[in-house]
């Protein structure tokens, strides 16, 4: 047998240590939520300490008193010169983030339960849970809490709505009955009336879109945050010839988003992703 083309060890080798890398689980995709200011969130951010978005405050979570018992993080809000303003027992989460609210001197912050000991979350199918808080930062006072269940990524908040992606979900056959699949979608909850769910766009796939090739070593799904509207892209890591290794954006969606409750008849704005 003769032995192995140089090129092909190397493009072998390569695929190896990027799965090493990005450790994905079956189906897995990589995430990564980008702030207008430029400040993203992925699986290999570990900050001590995260800025809030468009505030000068900042987060730092440490371990609690009793962190050998229990494994809880307290929650600190620092101002700009590392000063600590207000501390939040067993609140906190060493995957955590922050953003400015609409209200008065307020913040939101997401603190995150991921189940992925070699990354700092955002890796699909890993999420287990967000606790959500609206904070006052005149006073310290938790005006709005709430938890969301496995896989519902926080996105963002504008004026009293929170908007996540929902990764979906394959069919499952229990061979007498089959539980249908639910595609992908981002909608928001609004704080007046958090039990209801409005959707406002969504995908047609569950988990992934298929737009790997067999020269792809992971994907990435990037939410990039802007004023009136996320915008979802989907990129391929692959391999040829010509470029070596290099990122391809395969598919994109514009989702407007916007600030308020309600309409008026009581239903909520209905819109479609807007694939580019």
């Amino acid at each position: 047998m003769g032995r192995t083309p140089t090129r092909l060890l190397f493009i072998l080798c390569l695929g190896m240590v990027s799965t090493l890398l990005t450790g994905c689980v079956k189906g897995g995709v990589e995430y990564q939520v980008i702030y207008p200011s430029g400040y993203v969130r992925d699986p290999y951010v570990k900050d001590e300490i995260t800025p809030v978005e468009g505030t000068s405050y900042q987060l730092r979570c440490r371990k609690s008193e009793d962190y050998e018992k229990t494994r809880a993080y307290d929650l600190e809000i620092l101002d700009e010169t590392g000063e600590v303003l207000y501390t939040y027992p067993k609140m906190g989460s060493t995957t955590i983030r922050g953003e400015a609210g609409d209200r008065k001197d307020t913040i939101w912050v997401c603190s995150e339960s991921w189940s992925t000991p070699h990354h700092n979350g955002y890796l699909s199918t890993c999420l287990d849970s967000s606790h959500l808080f609206l904070l006052d930062m005149q006073n310290g006072e938790i005006v709005f809490q709430t938890e969301e269940g496995d896989n519902e990524l926080y996105l963002t908040s504008t004026g009293d709505r929170c908007y996540f992606y929902f990764q979906g979900k394959w069919a499952r056959d229990f061979g007498l009955f089959t539980i249908p699949a639910k595609n992908a979608e981002i909608y928001y909850r609004d704080t007046s009336d958090w039990g209801e769910k409005h959707t406002v766009s969504t995908f047609g796939y569950a988990m992934t879109p298929k737009i790997g090739t067999n020269h792809t070593s992971y994907i990435v799904a990037r939410f990039f945050l802007e004023e009136d509207k996320i915008r979802v892209s989907w990129i391929c890591h692959e391999y040829s010839n010509e470029n070596g290794w290099e990122d391809i954006e395969r598919e994109a969606y514009d989702v407007p988003i916007e600030t308020g409750g309600p309409k008026a008849d009581g239903t909520a704005p209905l819109g479609h992703g807007e694939c580019r």
